[in-house]
């Protein structure tokens, strides 16, 4: 649904250009991928058994969640 979305919206008259190729990875990367991972990580805490956690694990770096006891402790050294 998205990429037929980018298709006719972006470039409909040369959809295999490089101009629209480009254009539409851009889109995509910046407005759906962002979205996405929202929702894959909403979903795993979700599937843990913690939705509680959702808003920790998207706000705290990657670094800081291991320090906390997320990931395994010796990454902090």
């Amino acid at each position: 649904m998205w990429h037929k979305f980018l298709d006719s919206a972006v470039l409909p008259a040369a959809p295999k250009s490089t101009a629209a190729v480009l254009s539409k990875l851009a889109a995509d990367q910046l407005l759906f991928a962002p979205l996405a991972n929202v929702a894959l990580f909403a979903f795993i805490e979700c599937a843990k058994g913690t939705p509680h956690n959702t808003a920790f694990v998207l706000q705290v770096p990657r670094r800081s969640l291991a320090c906390h006891g997320v990931a395994r402790a010796r990454v902090c050294g």
